[in-house]
């Protein structure tokens, strides 16, 4: 940067010697830097609202900004922007470009769009499982009996990728008393029935463990108390002969 010199004096002495100072950290400098950089921020803000323009006009807008991949903006800033004038495609898509999955969920809770709750946790659930446990704890705490259909799903992916104790799952559906009990009979007879195979399958995993530690001892006995005669005469890996 290029450097500017002065003299600085005091009013009862001579003057000191020269200074340099860069132009960077001229104050003037700084202050335009500033304003420079709080423009750029609000600079996606000017040009997509205006007082003339309509909530519809500013959504086509963004969704012009949006769709174009050569555009560069802040997703913060346009996500406000998408928020304040009700696009809603937009929001989805700046929460998905932030891998903010849980928002996109709350965002469809919000909505009460339930078939797209349910979406969402299919989509993002291997990033995010704890999706289909919040999907969970919404339907249950929704007033009626209209809802079974949803909670029906989202049990058989717990179930499917393990991820609570069904204990859990059914003190959280008995907090309402308007989910009929066959949704949590069906689903506690699966998880009892997945539990069972489980079980049976450790215990045969025991069995032959066992068998095998039975066998081991065995040979280590007969090695301890018989005398074993070798028949062989060449080695079976290198064929050589063997020396005793």
């Amino acid at each position: 940067s290029t450097l500017r010199r002065g003299r600085l004096s005091s009013p009862d002495g001579p003057p000191t010697p020269e200074f340099e100072l860069p132009d960077a950290h001229r104050p003037s400098v700084l202050a335009e830097r500033t304003e420079t950089k709080q423009a750029a921020s609000a600079s996606e803000a000017a040009v997509l609202t205006t007082e003339a323009d309509s909530k519809e006009t500013t959504a086509q807008k963004l969704r012009s900004l949006l769709e174009n991949q050569q555009n560069e903006y802040d997703p913060e800033n346009a996500l406000v922007l998408c928020k304040q004038y009700g696009y809603e495609d937009g929001v989805i898509f700046l929460y998905e470009k932030l891998a903010r999955f849980h928002e996109i969920l709350q965002h469809h809770m919000d909505q009460g769009n339930h078939k797209q709750i349910l979406e969402t946790c299919e989509r993002y659930a291997q990033e995010n499982p704890g999706l289909w446990m919040e999907a969970l704890t919404y339907f249950a705490h929704l007033p009626g009996a209209d809802y079974n259909e949803f909670i029906d799903v989202v049990l058989q992916n717990i179930e499917k990728h393990r991820l609570t104790p069904p204990l859990i799952v059914v003190q959280t559906l008995a907090r309402n008393p308007a989910i009929p009990l066959g949704v949590v009979k069906a689903f506690t007879v699966r998880a009892l029935k997945q539990e069972k195979a489980l079980i049976d399958a450790d215990e045969r995993e025991i069995t032959a463990f066992q068998k095998e530690i039975k066998q081991m001892k065995e040979q280590i006995h007969e090695l301890k108390t018989t005398a074993k005669s070798f028949q062989g005469q060449k080695c079976h890996q290198c064929t050589s002969a063997l020396d005793l």
